[in-house]
């Protein structure tokens, strides 16, 4: 949707968009790499199954909050915050990853990587977590 929009430094959709029928998000910011601020808040309840490469390459992110965004269905997290660079702190203590099968490379090459919780995470459904932080 907004994949290789280089100059965009906030998104905002103030209920605009309606995902409630959406099943993939993957590479919803790709590439984004002026992105600094977005607010997904308001994409409520959804079907969502795949958040691949979410915010892959997203180098001037610094603080990602995913409280209150639906992830009941998702399956697939591959690669979401790869290539995030400037990404220090991350808020995903309260998503639910009961589903989740594959968070390959979840957070690679985030390099500024300073807070992560992940002690809320549920892995009962892992299959493959290669790589989960590195790089």
């Amino acid at each position: 949707m907004f994949r290789n929009i280089k100059n965009v430094k906030e998104i905002l959709f103030n209920n605009m968009i309606d995902i409630s029928m959406t099943n993939s998000l993957s590479r919803l910011f790709y590439q984004c790499i002026s992105l600094e601020k977005f607010d997904i808040s308001s994409f409520g309840e959804n079907h969502v199954t795949n958040l691949n490469e979410m915010f892959y390459g997203c180098k001037a992110l610094k603080d990602i909050d995913l409280t209150g965004f639906y992830t009941g269905d998702v399956t697939r997290m591959n690669q979401m915050f790869c290539g995030c660079t400037s990404l220090e702190n991350v808020n995903i203590s309260n998503i639910d990853t009961s589903k989740v099968e594959s968070m390959l490379n979840l957070f690679s090459e985030c390099s500024s990587l300073k807070y992560l919780d992940l002690s809320n995470i549920d892995t009962s459904s892992l299959t493959n977590i290669q790589g989960l932080v590195g790089g």
